[in-house]
């Protein structure tokens, strides 16, 4: 469990600084595993669930990604490039504290149970629309840029042909084996076969055919003076607070999504565990994860469902499976990531595009036979607007669309069911003759509506 809590680190932080914001890759893992180190240690302890993996999960770092890529759109020029990276990094931590603040008020309120009311083609659409943006930014690892229709000629180029090839081979290879094989090692088990043979291959290749450049293939190795720049004072001197104020909508859309995901999460743990918990307890629980990560500077994270269900099937039956799983990424981000230099970005680009596949394919294709005509259509028109204007406006125009169906189709109904008279239906007490007599002769007097 902590060796794929590593990884997915590893690949969100590679999904959120790649391309232009690539040179702030050691930084930003080392928000990733501080968010993953505190969240996983503090849910371990205080979960419901005795097998609980929490960290940072895709659904929250699309968004964070968004905002980084805003904020780095906002301060292209010559004088906001040094602001970059600390702008970015203080919207990651403000974010999760104002995040932990939400959640631990919800929970402490106890109003968790109202987030179930969202309509449930509207978490559909959300999710396919997730899918479709980590689906897109897999792609900016493997290659530099996102997926865009206008960027298809250059994925076609020879040069960078073979990186996403190869990580769209071991996407389909992860989707076609865990949908077969269901131990809890299969998933490990190919991250690691992956890399060993990538690296095989690639010092093959380096070593009888061509030189190629490592830089373009591999995460490059960092000290942790790197890993720890955020707390510098000149870090902390070069905020640009001004920016930020531009990012409020996302933020409002990731703490809602955050609520969404850990209730939907935790309904799904309660089946697979066949037991009731509090759902505002893990609220709270996550709220006050998010608390602390936030003040040391780390990202989002929540409870995961996949991973604690990958730490259940392992057999942990204690809290300290979940300790251990924090205190592997504790390890990576205190001596270094020398290891980084054997981690091909295909392999780990791939295991996005697995992720974003899978949910579209979920919720964009089998939809279609769980769902009426109707809410199916609602999903993919949230996933259509999402994909182009955005999570927020996606969810908030499904919501609005849902409760008008929601209105249209109950008020065809009517209200009445059945309408009878005395003279067809009888109650079941016993009268005298000439009261049956009465009751007969007046019973069209009588109108009943059921």
């Amino acid at each position: 469990a902590g060796l794929v809590t590593l990884v997915y680190s590893i690949s969100f932080a590679a999904l959120i600084f790649s391309g232009d914001l690539a040179p702030f890759f050691p930084q930003g893992l080392g928000v990733a595993l501080i968010g993953a180190t505190l969240t996983a240690i503090v849910a371990a302890c205080r979960s419901s669930f005795s097998f609980a993996i929490a960290g940072p999960d895709s659904n929250s770092i699309i968004l964070l990604a968004l905002m980084a890529s805003a904020i780095a759109t906002s301060l292209n020029t010559s004088d906001g490039s040094s602001q970059l990276y600390p702008t970015i990094w203080i919207s990651f931590a403000i974010s999760t504290v104002l995040t932990g603040f939400f959640l631990f008020g919800l929970g402490w309120l106890r109003l968790g149970q109202w987030a179930r009311f969202i309509p449930y083609p509207v978490i559909g659409g959300f999710l396919g629309g997730t899918g479709w943006l980590i689906t897109r930014s897999s792609f900016k690892v493997m290659v530099g840029f996102p997926l865009n229709f206008s960027q298809i000629p250059a994925l076609l180029h020879p040069d960078l042909l073979p990186h996403w090839l190869i990580g769209l081979a071991f996407a389909l290879g992860l989707f076609y084996a865990l949908n077969r094989y269901k131990h809890f090692f299969v998933l490990p088990g190919l991250l690691i076969a992956g890399i060993v043979c990538f690296d095989v291959l690639w010092w093959l290749g380096d070593r009888f055919l061509v030189n190629m450049e490592p830089a373009n293939w591999f995460f490059e190795p960092f000290s942790t003076q790197e890993i720890w720049q955020f707390w510098n004072l000149a870090t902390l001197t070069r905020i640009n607070w001004s920016v930020l104020f531009d990012q409020i909508g996302t933020l409002v859309a990731m703490m809602l999504i955050v609520v969404i995901s850990i209730l939907l999460n935790a309904t799904g743990l309660e089946l697979a565990a066949s037991k009731n918990v509090d759902l505002n307890r893990e609220l709270r629980v996550n709220g006050i994860a998010n608390l602390i990560t936030g003040l040391c500077g780390g990202m989002v994270g929540y409870l995961s469902i996949n991973r604690s269900l990958l730490n259940r099937q392992a057999g942990a039956s204690r809290p300290l499976a979940g300790i251990a799983s924090g205190a592997l990424c504790a390890v990576v981000l205190v001596f270094g990531s020398a290891f980084l230099a054997y981690l091909p970005k295909p392999i780990f680009g791939g295991l996005l595009l697995y992720i974003g596949l899978g949910l579209l394919f979920r919720w964009a294709y089998q939809a279609r036979f769980k769902f009426p005509h109707l809410d199916y259509a609602l999903i993919l028109l949230i996933l259509a607007i999402i994909a182009k204007w955005g999570f927020l406006q996606g969810v908030g125009a499904g919501i609005v669309i849902a409760c008008f169906l929601f209105v249209f189709n109950y008020g065809r109904t009517s209200v009445v069911k059945h309408s009878l008279s005395g003279a067809t239906y009888r109650s079941n007490v016993r009268r005298a003759f000439p009261q049956q007599m009465l009751l007969q002769q007046k019973g069209d007097c009588i109108y009943i509506l059921m």
